[in-house]
């Protein structure tokens, strides 16, 4: 998927039946606001494998790895958790508080193996 306009139409796309495994690239205030922790938080519920990553130019990326289901409920997560700080914090309004995907494409899946459940913040 080629620069989705938001986080909802990756959501819509990857909410299916099966495993699946995605790479993703995350802009706009994506650091330093504790986006990896929630990601991680919200992975680690879902039972989704992977990690993510804060990038030298601003972005972050991840890898999720779980069921269709359960990789579009931690992006859900994602989207939810930032709006509902957006709607309670002014400041956070004003500094324009938002993200969205920069890509997103289907990769290899691999199949189980110890600690595919297991998603980490990478350094």
């Amino acid at each position: 998927m080629a620069a989705p306009a938001d986080i909802d139409e990756v959501i819509e796309r990857w909410d299916v039946d099966g495993e699946i495994r995605l790479a993703l690239t995350f802009c706009g205030t994506v650091q330093g606001v504790g986006f990896r922790w929630t990601m991680q938080a919200l992975a680690r519920q879902a039972g989704v494998g992977g990690w993510v990553r804060n990038m030298d130019d601003g972005t972050v990326t991840a890898e999720l790895q779980g069921t269709g289901h359960a990789c579009a409920r931690v992006l859900a997560g994602i989207r939810d958790q930032f709006a509902d700080a957006r709607s309670r914090y002014e400041f956070l309004r004003r500094m324009g508080l938002g993200f969205s995907v920069a890509s997103c494409e289907q990769i290899a899946y691999h199949e189980a193996v110890d600690g595919h459940t297991d998603f980490e913040v990478r350094i």
